[in-house]
């Protein structure tokens, strides 16, 4: 479809280019400086807040943020078809009533693997600005997509004030009903592409699951293309819902998967950390590419918290000195890692058991990943990871721990005999003298 060129239309031609998208969602905090006088603390504090700024977006992100647009491309052509279109509207009661725009996308994946990460790369994309047609009939902002996180106690109605009193915070807080109908004629003049829900994954349990499927198919009734992100548990909860339920928020699920060790993805994640570590650590993590994602089953959030552990035991030292690769093994075996090093053990060991039980089980298993070849090789990896630990446990049988007397089959063992239906007074008698010594028992 040939792009339109209304200014809500426009913005998206720019959007078309895979660097330009990759160019604008990459960021790169200043490196990190620190002194040899630093406390352990302190050393590990600033590391992480360089790890927590950095930003790579990986081949897997591309795809999917590439969908994102190419949904809220097609949105915009139908909304904001013309100027005229968006005048009317402008000028229609609020109380216009609103159809779904599609089936909401669900974006899933183990925690620390970048999902809150790659919804805020999305609004990178989209500057907010204001727009003015040649007539003078329009002047109003066009702004990127609006952001909603979910927290306990809160209910749909805190949600809409917050975004239609967000300049005016002192306003009074209207009445549900009221934001029903103001919060989709606000979104649509403001220009708002997209409806973006974070932070789900900390609400499962209680009567939290009935306030979230409220919450998601409100916000899916007000005309705007959503997403909302979902860990495996609060999936396997709303897979458990009515059919109606489950064709409405479960049809278009994305699983954001882990990178590989070998990939130029994970590569390039941890070049980004090196590069913003600066001189503070030698020679890099990038030499040890395969041996961290072994530590860190390729999470890059697990990643972040190693190198923080890392830099908290190389400054806790006498002699303070750069961070160095000598570290590494200690950090990882470290009680401050040990919550993360059970977790790689647990979900590298769910991808070769593929038990439905485990936590990190997904229960969609048609998820559409975007790129394929990912999953499979991080499964391979996680195997072969399995594999080499069990074959540092546990040695294979000798001749002389085997047994030397073949095992009976099934068919060669001896069957127990039938206890018949009746037993005679003369067996209970033996069964008496060979049981106590005499038919009255020993005297």
């Amino acid at each position: 479809m040939t792009l339109k060129l209304t200014p809500w239309v426009a913005r998206f031609s720019a959007l078309s280019s895979q660097a330009f998208v990759r160019k604008a969602c990459l960021k790169m905090p200043e490196p990190l400086k620190l002194d040899l006088s630093l406390s352990a603390s302190a050393a590990e504090i600033s590391a992480g807040q360089t790890l927590a700024a950095i930003y790579y977006p990986s081949q897997q992100d591309l795809s999917i943020l590439g969908r994102l647009i190419e949904h809220a491309l097609a949105y915009c052509e139908q909304a904001y078809e013309s100027e005229t279109l968006y005048r009317n509207r402008l000028h229609a009661s609020p109380r216009l009533k609103t159809n779904a725009f599609s089936n909401p996308i669900c974006l899933t994946g183990l925690a620390g693997v970048g999902k809150s990460q790659l919804l805020k790369a999305f609004c990178r994309l989209f500057s907010s600005t204001r727009i003015q047609d040649a007539e003078g009939l329009i002047e109003a902002p066009m702004e990127g997509p609006i952001s909603v996180t979910l927290q306990k106690n809160l209910r749909l109605k805190s949600y809409l004030n917050d975004y239609i009193n967000r300049d005016t915070p002192d306003e009074r807080q209207g009445q549900l009903q009221d934001v029903i109908y103001r919060f989709p004629h606000l979104a649509y003049t403001r220009g708002a592409p997209y409806i973006l829900i974070d932070e789900t994954q900390f609400q499962v349990g209680g009567n939290s699951i009935l306030t979230i499927k409220n919450t998601l198919l409100q916000f899916m009734e007000f005309g705007i293309p959503l997403l909302f992100v979902a860990n495996f548990s609060l999936i396997k909860t709303l897979n458990q819902s009515p059919e109606q339920v489950r064709q409405r928020l479960l049809t278009r699920p994305i699983e954001l998967t882990r990178d590989a060790p070998s990939s130029e993805d994970w590569k390039g994640y941890l070049r980004c950390c090196d590069v913003s570590l600066g001189g503070t650590i030698a020679p890099g993590t990038l030499s040890e590419h395969e041996l961290i994602h072994r530590y860190t089953g390729g999470i890059k959030r697990f990643a972040a918290d190693l190198l923080k552990v890392w830099y908290r035991k190389a400054y806790g030292r006498k002699k303070p000195g750069p961070v160095t690769l000598d570290h590494i093994k200690e950090a990882y075996l470290s009680a401050d890692y040990a919550v993360a090093r059970n977790q790689v053990d647990a979900i590298d060991a769910q991808l070769v058991s593929q038990d439905e039980r485990s936590e990190y089980h997904n229960p969609l298993k048609q998820t559409s990943s975007l790129v394929d070849g990912c999953i499979s090789e991080a499964q391979q990896a996680a195997r072969d990871e399995v594999a080499r630990r069990a074959s540092l446990e546990y040695l294979p049988a000798t001749r002389d721990r085997a047994s030397s007397k073949p095992a009976k089959s099934l068919s060669q063992a001896a069957s127990k005999p039938r206890r018949n239906g009746t037993v005679s007074l003369e067996e209970l008698r033996k069964n008496a003298i060979r049981s106590n010594g005499g038919l009255y028992g020993k005297r």
